[in-house]
């Protein structure tokens, strides 16, 4: 049960995932290479998002001093 209200309150993954599997079904080799343009397209964007985090950290802290 807590599976499946995970994927309710995570709506947009659960679609991202159907779609891929559903991807899968049709056109595997297609699927895949989705699969891993999203993925090196994730890991390019987490590592931005990172480092605009880290700066956002050392600001908070260095106005409230």
């Amino acid at each position: 049960m807590t599976v499946l209200r995970w994927f309710a309150s995570q709506w947009l993954v659960s679609v991202a995932l159907l779609l891929y599997l559903w991807a899968a079904l049709v056109a595997p080799d297609k699927a895949l290479q989705a699969l891993h343009t999203g993925g090196s397209l994730l890991l390019s964007v987490s590592l931005l998002i990172l480092a605009v985090m880290g700066l956002v950290g050392l600001v908070q802290v260095w106005i409230s001093r």
